[in-house]
């Protein structure tokens, strides 16, 4: 691994007193510094961040209030786009204070994981999300990063896209767009095996109720909330505790192989082969039809044939009767008088 290969993970955070040392200490185990953006925290956020200061991560600035008070996800992604053009590093992540990434690789922290997939030819890696929630105590810390979690919860759909890692840019890179879920920019190529990635929205009972109900849901941007944005807690059990049965086992090495199944050229060679499955079917639906049609009027065809035949038969019967040639000469005059 190069020397001067170097990442950067651009942190954001509200209210995030209770987590924030661990992430950091998270990032600096795995040879990732960090520069943490704060957006008007009423706790100790930042008090706890200073400490980290010089200790991998290399600044800390706060976000002028806005009014009226509102949480605005695009302003905050569009100063990380910002810092991501200017700040000196090789790889950037857009980063969450309740987020705890790892390689794919035993043995190889993130930054030489970031290495290896940059040497390979890839410029970008998706995350697989594993959510761990509390778990029986509602007041139980789960965010410890060095503290085996009991259980996690598949990611939920609107995390299921989580292109958050790329390699230093030329022009500027995009991330409102798609509201941070996956950076955009030219020529990106994504390595096809996400690394897994811990999440630790809700922390406890109580936790979860102050974090939704007063710093999360009043304070979303209205504008964005009607983009669709901000729907990750619109589900009231997202902010409760799970009951053990209500989560599967958690175990690093598994999580791996679980990354390592879900190939995202597979998966999009799957995507094709089920796209063009359905539409084979609707081919031979439509042509079953046309067959079922087809053997209708087949059917109507050959109705209409015999009847056709009948008729010409009786009409030959009339033409050859006696009848008919007596009464020709009457038929005659009748058309002379004017008759039909």
């Amino acid at each position: 691994m190069q020397d001067d290969f170097s990442v950067i993970a651009v942190i954001a955070t509200y209210n995030e007193e209770d987590v924030i040392d661990a992430c950091l200490r998270h990032l600096r185990d795995q040879g990732v510094s960090a520069y943490l953006i704060d957006d008007g925290s009423t706790d100790d956020t930042v008090r706890i961040a200073e400490a980290h200061l010089g200790r991998g991560l290399i600044g800390i600035e706060r976000l002028p209030p806005l009014s009226p008070p509102r949480f605005a996800l695009s302003r905050i992604l569009a100063r990380k786009e910002e810092l991501c053009a200017t700040l000196p590093a090789s790889w950037f992540i857009n980063h969450d204070a309740d987020e705890f990434r790892e390689s794919l690789w035993g043995g190889l922290d993130l930054r030489g994981a970031l290495a290896r997939v940059d040497a390979l030819g890839w410029n970008a890696v998706d995350f697989e999300v594993f959510e761990i929630p509390p778990v029986g105590d509602p007041e139980t810390a789960v965010a410890d990063p060095g503290a085996p979690p009991p259980g996690y919860r598949p990611g939920r759909p609107c995390d299921r896209l989580q292109i958050r890692a790329w390699r230093r840019q030329p022009l500027p890179v995009d991330l409102q767009s798609t509201g941070g879920h996956e950076v955009r920019f030219d020529g990106r190529r994504v390595f096809p095996l996400p690394f897994p990635m811990r999440h630790y929205p809700v922390r406890s009972r109580e936790h979860g109720r102050r974090k939704i109900e007063r710093d999360r849901r009043p304070r979303f941007d209205p504008a964005e909330r009607q983009r669709g944005w901000h729907v990750q807690y619109d589900a009231e059990e997202r902010a409760d505790v799970a009951a053990p049965g209500d989560v599967l086992p958690y175990d690093p090495d598994m999580a791996r192989v679980l990354c390592v199944l879900r190939n995202r050229d597979l998966e999009s060679a799957q995507s094709r082969i089920d796209a063009l499955s359905a539409s084979v079917d609707a081919l031979d639906a439509q042509l079953q039809q046309r067959v079922a049609t087809i053997e209708a009027q087949r059917t109507e065809l050959g109705e209409l044939r015999a009847k056709v035949a009948s008729l010409r038969y009786e009409l030959d019967a009339v033409y050859a009767s006696r009848s008919w040639r007596w009464m020709a000469p009457l038929r005659a005059a009748f058309r002379l008088l004017g008759g039909r």
